[in-house]
């Protein structure tokens, strides 16, 4: 089953009042809760505070979460104390979508107990370029002489005339480094 209770009720007597007000949501064995909420188009995170049932012994709970059907992640903590967890970001468009937390564990009283239910936007990376530049004369060992965010260009100052200087080039983004 699946539904709310209220702090030091028959579900939390074993464990600490709820984070956000006097109840919490419950899913026990394989029950499920659903709400369908509507999102601008975006990238977003389900967050929570959610423990294991501390007033009867049975085996952790753990509850998968989906968006129109698709398992974004899992909560699973460890504890009978509220603690944070979160999903795996997800891409939604514009219009309204179906969250559901679905319980795996079908064992003795497998209860996971949920609160503070938020979903937040997610910022999308960067797609910065950063630029290392190294020189060398001779038979020398290269050093960095520039580190250059989105540039297209570079004016080496300070040469000696009549020098020949060797010089390689590594991009880097969110992705990794590039070979030189």
């Amino acid at each position: 089953g699946a539904g709310a209770t209220a702090n030091n009720s028959g579900f939390t007597s074993g464990n600490p009042a709820a984070p956000d007000g006097a109840q919490v949501g419950f899913i026990q064995l394989t029950g499920s809760i659903q709400q369908t909420v509507t999102f601008a188009s975006g990238t977003y995170t389900i967050n929570a505070q959610a423990a294991q049932r501390g007033n009867f012994g049975s085996q952790n709970q753990v509850v998968d979460v989906y968006v129109d059907g698709q398992k974004v992640g899992s909560f699973a903590p460890s504890g009978t104390a509220y603690s944070a967890v979160n999903t795996n970001p997800f891409a939604v468009t514009d219009g309204a979508h179906t969250i559901q937390f679905v319980g795996l564990v079908n064992v003795g009283d497998s209860t996971l107990l949920i609160d503070n239910i938020t979903v937040s936007t997610t910022p999308l990376i960067a797609a910065k370029t950063t630029y290392l530049i190294e020189r060398k004369t001779g038979d020398q060992v290269f050093s960095e002489v520039a580190v250059l965010d989105d540039a297209l260009s570079y004016v080496d100052d300070g040469l000696t005339a009549g020098t020949t200087y060797t010089y390689r080039i590594k991009a880097r983004t969110y992705a990794g480094d590039s070979d030189y």
